[in-house]
């Protein structure tokens, strides 16, 4: 298995992670979703209405996929 290969593994793997964690935040009460799992800061109505399964801001959310690096 080449470089390629391995990355496109990973990358699939914490997709379908992603993905599994997405559904579980989805059908979780979403009275218990109104805050952001990293910060605590209220997630805006606006976000929530085009992510249901949002469970961070979106500056939480841009750090958490950039790695930290944004």
């Amino acid at each position: 298995m080449d470089e390629a290969d391995r990355t496109q593994e990973i990358r699939e793997v914490y997709e379908n992670a992603m993905l599994k964690q997405r559904i579980r935040n989805a059908t979780a009460l979403p009275e218990f979703r109104h805050t952001c799992e990293d910060c605590d800061r209220v997630i805006p109505d606006r976000r929530r209405r085009a992510n249901p399964g949002a469970t961070r801001c979106i500056k939480c959310q841009t750090e958490f996929e950039c790695g930290g690096n944004s």
